[in-house]
């Protein structure tokens, strides 16, 4: 019965955090799709110097944990701040700011691959036809490309979010408050009693979260397969 009313007393309080962490979210992940495409522009480009450097930042970014990257990010850009800089002050920015450096800089390390794949993946018979009837390169890219690319890695795309998401839980070892930081704070508060049902209330409310993100990635992806058909249709008939 304890357990009960936490979880539903947890309710409310947890999701009013919700809002505030998805706005977040949204940063995260338009800066990490722009620096995942500028990373696998220069995986593309064939540049060895850009390359390697790529190479050295995405092999440390996937082959270190999450958690070591936020406290990092955390510690060293405060300490960059006040030791070189002498601002004071970067003991008081907020948490959320190092939360957002970190996850995208981890996310944007991850969807290189992915937009590298997926560009690599995408017919080039077709860009031809489309050079074939005079299309310029900017209709090519964004008719043509652009749309096939986007479906080819939005199935993983999608993935990696909700994972990103999922993993937010991790920056409240920075004193950001999410779910998971307002979660502990309440089960701190209760002293152990009542703790199961504030984690289950945690769990539920990011289960539902990555079900509403999962459907509008679906929703997406409909999309983009429909604007592919209706671009394949139209070269295929001026090519005819």
């Amino acid at each position: 019965m304890k357990q009960f009313e936490s979880f539903i007393n947890a309710i409310p309080k947890l999701i009013s955090v919700i809002p505030s962490t998805l706005l977040l979210f949204l940063g995260i992940i338009g800066v990490g799709i722009v620096l995942g495409m500028l990373l696998a522009w220069v995986r593309l480009k064939g540049n060895t110097v850009g390359n390697v450097l790529v190479n050295i930042y995405i092999s440390f970014i996937r082959g270190t944990p999450l958690l070591i990257q936020i406290l990092i990010v955390y510690f060293g850009l405060r300490a960059i701040a006040v030791n070189g800089f002498g601002n004071q002050n970067a003991t008081r920015w907020p948490a959320a700011l190092f939360v957002f450096i970190a996850y995208s800089l981890n996310l944007g390390a991850f969807l290189c691959e992915t937009f590298r794949s997926a560009y690599t993946s995408v017919d080039f018979g077709q860009v031809e036809a489309g050079m074939s009837i005079n299309m310029k390169n900017s209709q090519i890219f964004w008719h043509i490309i652009f749309p096939q690319a986007a479906r080819i890695a939005l199935p993983n795309m999608s993935n990696l979010l909700i994972d990103d998401y999922k993993a937010l839980s991790l920056a409240f070892s920075i004193g950001f408050i999410d779910i998971m930081g307002r979660g502990e704070g309440l089960a701190g508060l209760t002293k152990g009693v009542g703790a199961v049902g504030i984690y289950l209330a945690v769990a539920a409310l990011y289960w539902l979260v990555c079900k509403g993100l999962d459907i509008v990635f679906r929703r997406v992806e409909w999309g983009l397969s429909k604007d592919i058909r209706v671009a394949q249709a139209a070269v295929a008939h001026q090519t005819s």
